[in-house]
């Protein structure tokens, strides 16, 4: 019988999916089966009016009754059972099966009515036939009320599904109650069923209740009984769709004007011909007296109409029916945000389809996009789904759009998704949809886990660095085995260790060879750390197959970056002179800082696979071959030890490090960074903070060197320590984890900003003040074999050639070396037969303490001090033929002086009182026996200095 009752369509998916659901539902209840079976006999149809292809004309006013509601035609022996009216977001499939039934029992019980036979010649006037009229049609509403009670309780009693909705209405229940108990009849139920259908809404009105929708089908047949002649426009007729009634035509006031809309009444109103709809003041009416306006009328509103409705605020008072009778060419006259909620759902699909860009926007203004239904959404065209509003879209309606639709979403749109927390929403046919273009728009971590295997082998190739770090250990675990293998080996390159543990031993034994072989040592160490507990053999020498072969390709790579910046560096130290390798290397020192301070502050944008960050990388590691040599040459030497050997050995693993991540983009050689070259600046900046006391600036910079460097050795143990643990599972100890990383972070950020930044800062500074680019100027000695008063001796510029300038006698003697192959006498007098004082070895440096003397043989001889070979000072006199000024020695009248360290740019300090070489060599943080050995060729006696003396430093800086 259904199936020829129910002849097309529903238009509904639940109906379409479940007439079998439907036929069982029906076949548990005798009082419906009954209905069913006389509705059959007379031919009824059942058709759903929310159909836009299923068209219901009635002929008899020219009238399309097309989703007019719910209820009876009894001329065209149509039931129309609205979809609206049970389909709500929280009703799921049985829930409409059994708000369908229900509505469905009432419309069959109304077939079996009989003919109102109310006639107005019976009555002596209007109102007696009026309520005659009405008592009668409600009686009839309260026996389908009744009805459905009765199929209810059938169903409940036989297994099926009752509308549990039905009982919200507490008097109707407590009727039925009353009846069921036998406390009243039948007739008293139907009597008592029908006084409350009095004042309810019928869902085919334009508005008010029952009494006053049945009064005017009385006031119409009264009328076209007892009309006069001429007088057929005093009473308007009823020309609204009346289910189960025949329709009088009376148009009144026909081709009459209606100037200023005439006497407001509802009559008047309804009797104004089509023609002259466009002439009513909308403006003029009042909230009550929109409903009055029949659905052709409403039809032929004129775009200033409804504008002036909206100004008045008259727009929330149009009844379905009427807004449903709005062409859908006109439907961008009507202003959306002058709407209100309950009204959007009687939009037709048709009117979805024509709003304009404007409307669409107006939705999300005004707040009405959640009142959209499921049909709306899906009618929206796929260019204007782009318009939207998501942000304000309710859970329930995101499932509603169509694949097609979801491709058509912009980057916006999948953002505001994921922040109103809709993207689990999405249903398993949507997620598939979103364009690969768009995947990078889309907050994964908003997604559920098990939406995550729903992402097809074409999205997950395209998935961001960021959006896999953003997976939980529950998304990564539901990825499938062809997701797997559809991860690009460079996405897998690119994770980081601790998003790469998440992975399970099942995941890694999916991977392709390409894939294991771009993970970094890193990454796996820190997965083999989090399974290993867990690991079978041959799951172990999977990882550790992969593990090796990173390893060779990790430490390779590093050798070859090592190799090219230790040869860039030699090159650079042997070729230029030392005040500019030294003033490079002080530059240096405070470029490297300036790195780390902007890797503190900005640690998002500083990351190694950003742009910026690969960046800085390579400048930190320039920094290094422009300073590094300078502990190591001091190491080489075998000079303090202890701090040039360890800052060599950091020097040369975190140099690499920084250099070959800025080719990578990813950590390198974490573990031989942290837990050797790590460790060993730590013994070495201790080593150097004591040497440097009481240097204040290298003091303080040395102690910031060593705090960070602990600093970062404790973090590293805490990370490993964290990942030999399981991943965190629970939203709780997630949250705990990743507050513990964020405090760790944080100390990180500081350590690396204040004690590497500011102390790098701290130590160029304190080496560029004693502006290493500066080279000194020297004067050429005198000959010491030139005796006193010998005009050849005189430099042009000398004060003698000056007139009327008294003389001023040289004062300045040079070092001097033994040239004698087999030493040299120091005799006590000027003279070859005076007493030997001591034998000096051949090479040995003297200082001259006098002029020279010449014998009468003309033989010169110089007075001299210097170290014999006891170790002792002696002083005396040499022949002037068994030495030589030493070309690295000179004397000026303040002091002795080196001219070849001062041409090869070593910076000097100039002695004063009190000062020693020791106290010269810590205040500008030189090492004191490098300096010590540096001074030997023109300071005999590192004891002994004297004012105007003039203390070299060693090029060799700390770094």
């Amino acid at each position: 019988m259904l199936d020829d009752m129910i002849q097309q369509d529903l238009g509904m998916p639940e109906m379409t999916d479940m007439r079998a659901d439907l036929a069982d539902q029906v076949s548990r209840s005798p009082e419906m089966m009954e209905l069913l079976r006389n509705a059959h006999a007379k031919g009824v149809r059942i058709v759903n009016p929310a159909r836009r292809d299923l068209r219901i004309f009635d002929p008899s006013l020219e009238q399309d009754l097309t989703a007019t509601g719910s209820g009876l035609d009894r001329p065209l022996d149509v039931i129309s059972v609205d979809a609206d009216m049970f389909r709500t977001p929280a009703a799921d499939n049985d829930a409409v099966v059994a708000g369908f039934v229900d509505a469905l029992s009432h419309e069959l019980s109304h077939v079996t009515d009989a003919p109102i036979d109310v006639l107005p010649q019976d009555f002596a006037n209007r109102q007696a036939h009026r309520d005659a009229d009405v008592d009668a049609r409600l009686k009839s509403e309260g026996e389908a009320a009744l009805v459905q009670y009765i199929v209810a309780d059938e169903l409940a009693a036989n297994g099926g599904k009752p509308n549990l909705a039905l009982r919200a209405d507490q008097a109707q229940a407590d009727i039925y109650d009353r009846f069921t108990a036998g406390e009243i009849d039948r007739t008293q139920a139907v009597h008592e069923m029908a006084a409350l259908y009095r004042s309810m809404e019928p869902s085919i009105a334009d508005g008010g209740t029952y009494a006053d929708y049945y009064g005017h089908f009385a006031d119409a047949a009264y009328q076209a009984a007892n009309v006069a002649p001429g007088h057929e426009g005093d009473v308007a007729s009823n020309a609204s769709h009346v289910l189960g009634e025949p329709r009088a035509a009376a148009p009144a006031n026909k081709g009459q004007p209606a100037p200023n809309n005439g006497p407001l009444t509802r009559d008047g109103v309804r009797a104004t011909p089509l023609d002259q709809v466009p002439d009513l003041v909308m403006g003029d009416f009042q909230p009550t007296q929109i409903p009055w306006l029949k659905r052709e009328q409403v039809a032929v509103l004129t775009e200033q109409q409804f504008r002036d409705m909206d100004q008045a605020g008259l727009l929330p008072y149009l009844t379905k029916s009427q807004l449903r009778g709005i062409p859908k060419a006109k439907i961008g006259q009507v202003n959306i945000a002058g709407l209100v909620g309950k009204q959007i759902p009687w939009l037709t699909e048709g009117h979805i389809r024509n709003v304009t860009d404007q409307q669409f926007r107006d939705f999300g203004k005004t707040g009405l996009t959640p009142h959209l239904t499921k049909p709306q959404l899906q009618a929206i065209k796929g260019d204007m789904v782009e318009l939207v509003n998501m942000s304000k879209l309710e859970e329930r309606q995101v499932p509603w759009f169509k694949p097609s639709q979801v491709a058509k979403f912009t980057s916006q749109q999948f953002k505001d998704l994921g922040e109103a927390g809709l993207l689990k929403s999405l249903a398993e046919r949507q997620v598939p949809a979103i364009p690969e273009t768009m995947i990078d728009s889309v907050d994964v971590a908003k997604l559920d886990p098990k939406q995550v295997p729903w992402l097809t082998e074409k999205q997950i190739p395209v998935l961001t660095r960021d959006q896999w770090g953003a997976f939980t250990i529950h998304h990564t675990e539901a990825l499938t085995q062809p997701q797997i293998e559809a991860v690009t080996p460079k996405q897998f390159g690119e994770m980081s260790p601790g998003q790469f543990r998440k992975f399970t031993l099942e995941q890694f034994g999916w991977m392709s060879v390409d894939q294991t072989n771009a993970l970094s040592v890193l990454q796996l160490t820190t997965f083999r750390a989090t399974h290993k507990t867990s690991m079978t053999p041959d799951q172990q020498t999977l990882v550790e197959g992969a593990l090796v072969y990173s390893r060779i390709k990790e430490y390779q790579a590093a050798l070859d970056t090592f190799g090219t910046m230790a040869s860039t560096s030699f090159m650079m130290w042997s070729s230029l002179p030392p005040t500019w390798t030294a003033t490079a290397g002080a530059v240096a020192f405070g470029v490297r800082g300036v790195v780390f301070v902007a890797q503190a502050l900005s640690p998002n944008a500083t990351a190694s696979h950003k742009p910026f960050g690969r960046f800085l990388n390579a400048l930190g590691g320039a920094t290094f071959i422009a300073a590094a040599p300078g502990a190591a040459t001091g190491m080489i030497q075998g000079k303090d030890l202890v701090v040039n050997s360890t800052f060599t050995l950091g020097n040369s693993v975190y140099g690499t490090k920084s250099m070959l991540q800025s080719f990578t983009g990813r950590p390198v050689i974490r573990n031989l960074a942290e837990y050797l070259a790590g460790p060993g600046y730590v013994l070495g900046c201790a080593f150097y903070t004591v040497q440097s006391w009481p240097s204040p600036i290298a003091t303080i910079a040395g102690t910031m060197f060593t705090f960070g460097c602990a600093e970062f050795y404790a973090s590293a143990r805490r990370t490993d320590r964290m990942n030999s643990r399981s991943v965190p599972r629970t939203d709780a100890d997630i949250a705990a984890a990743e507050k513990s990383d964020k405090k760790w972070a944080a100390w990180d950020r500081w350590t690396l900003g204040i004690t590497f930044g500011v102390g790098m800062l701290l130590f160029s500074l304190d080496a560029l003040l004693a502006e290493p680019w500066e080279g000194a100027k020297t004067t050429p000695p005198p000959d010491p074999k030139k005796p006193d008063g010998d005009d050849s001796s005189q430099r042009p510029d000398d004060p003698s050639d000056v007139p009327d300038e008294p003389q001023i006698p040289p004062e300045d003697f040079p070092q001097l070396v033994v040239v004698a192959d087999d030493g040299l006498n120091l005799r006590t007098q000027p003279d070859g037969d005076s007493t030997v004082a001591t034998v000096l070895q051949p090479g040995t440096f003297i200082e001259q303490t006098a002029k020279p003397s010449t014998n009468p043989s003309g033989e010169v001889w110089i007075p001299v001090e210097g170290f014999g070979p006891d170790g002792e000072m002696h002083s005396g006199w040499v022949s002037g033929d068994h030495v030589e000024p030493h070309p690295d020695g000179s004397s000026n009248p303040e002091g002795r002086t080196n001219p070849t360290l001062e041409k090869d740019g070593y910076q000097w300090v100039e002695v004063q009182n009190g000062d020693s070489i020791r106290l010269i060599a810590k205040t500008h943080s030189a090492d004191v026996a490098e300096t010590v050995v540096l001074n030997m060729d023109h300071i005999l006696s590192p004891d002994l200095i004297f004012s105007g003396d003039r203390i070299y430093l060693p090029a060799t800086l700390v770094g």
